[in-house]
């Protein structure tokens, strides 16, 4: 679930909130929506923009019918962008791009390197909700670009998360249904789904099976907006007779064994499959997780929409970036700081001097910014770490000044971003409930060996940090 935490919802160097809707405010006029789920429209209402001319959400064709459908937004209020193409809002080129999700879901690109005043970060991804593929890092925005901030979906960022690729997680209801059929004829199978989510679930087995779907009439009138292929939607139908298998809500209500076996009796079935497709029925034995309660069997599915840890990885990989800020299980901020340690040997920190660990290494994988596509655009000054707003107060992290306003992720005063003399000049501004977390002085450094010594110098923080660092 998205963490509602202001400081990651701005976009730096503008006026751009992206899923925030919990945090209106008059000095926002455009506002990003990534996808139809409700931890990522909550705050929104039909009264959205009441009191501001120019309140704008900018989202993809599908989740600009859903919002209007679901919502009753007048058109002045939203406005759909299109797929894959730049376009130019406030002065920021951002391009959409598939975040192979839920229907309608879509990564925000934000580029600011055409502007001729520079500013930094000026190449940030939002992801909002996504499962990475390879492929997306090939898109035109995206292929040989190293992005400096990067706001990533971190749902399942933990190792132990490896749940398989969609198509496979498929194949595995697929294969169940068949000997399911094979040993009870009759059979119904019904399969939980979220209002928008899980389409290629159902959708899928039932195409493979060559099955028709049941769903309620609201069901329906959704999927009519979500622009699906027309040989998907003739699978759909009212007529719960006609249909072998059922689409129901993924909560307790109607998927637990009582109420599968009322729906298998009503539909005059001997027997009731039911399948929850989610990630976090995943079993490192393999095999699916099962429950059998008179005649009804329950099927556990690893069928996920958002990334496994190795894909986050993949991501980070490919996308090199010098600031990572998760979005997801990130709620405070030891939280966030030990999420993004997870990803840290595949980022750009070279400029991020809050990590002591990366003065002893060079930085990993990718190539310099000479060498690759596109990548002629200066980096950030940081990396590796949440906004300032949510670091933890302590040694391992910079200290920071007030981050208590609006906005405080582009707005605080990091004194790991400037050089050591101006951390001198600034640091009476820190907060005296901060100044335990202060450094003791560094160690002095050791005199250089003589020009052609084979002796090797002694390595200290004051090596690396100077003179003025010992202040």
């Amino acid at each position: 679930m998205a963490e509602q935490v202001e400081s990651i919802k701005w976009i730096p160097n503008t006026r751009f909130l992206v899923d925030g809707f919990r945090f209106q405010s008059p000095r926002c006029s455009s506002y990003f929506l990534t996808h139809m789920h409700g931890d990522h429209y909550c705050g929104l209402t039909k009264s959205f923009g009441a009191g501001h001319l120019e309140a704008v959400i900018y989202c993809s064709k599908i989740t600009a019918a859903l919002l209007t459908h679901d919502f009753g937004l007048p058109p002045r209020r939203v406005r759909a962008l299109p797929m894959d193409q730049p376009v130019s809002i406030d002065g920021v080129r951002v391009t959409l791009i598939d975040a192979n999700h839920c229907p309608g879901a879509v990564m925000f690109f934000f580029d600011f390197s055409h502007r001729t005043a520079k500013v930094s970060p000026e190449a940030i991804l939002h992801t909002g909700d996504m499962r990475w593929h390879a492929r997306m890092g090939q898109h035109p925005a995206l292929c040989g670009r190293r992005i400096d901030l990067l706001l990533m979906d971190t749902t399942y960022g933990a190792p132990k998360h490896v749940h398989p690729p969609q198509e496979e997680a498929v194949a595995l209801i697929v294969d169940t249904m068949r000997k399911e059929v094979a040993a009870r004829p009759r059979t119904l199978f019904v399969v939980g789904s979220y209002r928008i989510g899980k389409e290629r679930a159902y959708l899928g087995a039932a195409r493979a099976m060559g099955w028709r779907v049941f769903c309620n009439a609201d069901k329906r009138k959704v999927l009519g907006l979500l622009d699906l292929p027309a040989a998907d939607m003739a699978l759909v139908t009212g007529d719960k007779k006609a249909a072998r298998v059922h689409v129901v809500a993924m909560g307790q209500a109607q998927m637990s064994p009582e109420a599968l076996t009322s729906r298998c009796t009503a539909a005059g079935y001997s027997h009731v499959v039911g399948f929850r497709p989610t990630g976090w029925t995943f079993r490192k034995s393999g095999g699916l997780e099962v429950r059998r309660e008179g005649c009804a069997t329950i099927y556990g599915v690893p069928y996920s929409e958002h990334s496994n840890f190795e894909e986050l990885r993949d991501c980070v990989r490919t996308l090199h970036p010098s600031r990572l800020v998760p979005t997801v299980n990130a709620a405070n901020m030891t939280a966030s700081r030990a999420m993004v340690d997870k990803f840290a040997d595949l980022m750009d920190l070279r400029k991020d001097r809050s990590r002591l660990d990366h003065y002893l290494r060079p930085a990993a994988t990718a190539p310099p910014a000479s060498e690759r596509q596109g990548s002629d655009h200066p980096t950030a000054l940081r990396g590796g770490d949440p906004p300032a707003a949510q670091l933890p107060h302590s040694r391992s992290a910079p200290l920071t000044g007030d981050c208590g306003s609006a906005g405080g992720a582009s707005e605080a005063m990091v004194l790991a971003d400037v050089d050591l003399v101006e951390q001198q000049r600034l640091q009476p501004a820190v907060k005296p409930e901060m100044a335990a977390a202060q450094p003791r002085k560094w160690a002095k450094a050791a005199p250089a060996a003589p020009c052609g010594s084979s002796k090797r110098r002694q390595l200290t923080l004051g090596s690396f940090f100077g003179k003025g660092a010992q202040r």
